[in-house]
């Protein structure tokens, strides 16, 4: 594998599973890629991939400790924002049903996947 796509897959997997209160390990970032991409990699490759990462401008935290973790701390929209933007899909009275469930799930993938939980515990029944 070419590592362009390594580095894409290890940004990807950032974005999508961490936020501020679940980092991942580079053991769990390697296992990710392993099952998820079929991708064998090893601890320094993947430390190394993140440096790329944030010296490419990406706001990659590192919690240190004895095993450091990792997530991404700047997101295109902050968890207030997002909610407020949901709300509004949710009141607007010129989308139907349907397209409004569609936005509101096209908003929740700008979280993590567990600042999305906390999102849909405000979404009116209806749309769930």
């Amino acid at each position: 594998m070419r590592d362009t796509a390594r580095i894409l897959h290890v940004l990807r997997c950032l974005q999508e599973k961490t936020d501020e209160q679940h980092p991942l390990s580079i053991k769990q970032i390697l296992d990710h890629l392993s099952e998820q991409h079929g991708i064998t990699a090893n601890r320094r490759t993947i430390a190394n991939d993140i440096l790329t990462l944030i010296g490419c401008g990406y706001d990659v935290v590192t919690v240190r400790s004895t095993q450091n973790l990792y997530f991404i701390g700047d997101r295109h929209f902050e968890l207030p924002e997002l909610k407020l933007l949901i709300d509004a899909a949710q009141a607007s009275k010129f989308l139907t049903t349907k397209r409004s469930k569609a936005l509101i799930d096209k908003l929740l993938t700008l979280a993590s996947p567990h600042q999305a939980i906390n999102l849909k515990n405000f979404l009116y029944l209806s749309l769930l």
